[in-house]
């Protein structure tokens, strides 16, 4: 049982790791996307 329970918390802990993870990428994604069309803006001015 508490095998079971350590092996659940420790399988959530990876998980929410992963998924803040995923969210830092795809923000950093995000960004650059933005700063690459701002270039792209102030060069054709």
């Amino acid at each position: 049982q508490a095998a079971l329970s350590a092996a659940r918390e420790e399988t959530s802990a990876r998980v929410a790791h992963d998924r803040s993870r995923r969210r830092r990428q795809e923000a950093d994604e995000a960004w650059a996307r933005h700063r690459q069309r701002a270039k792209r803006r102030h060069r054709g001015r």
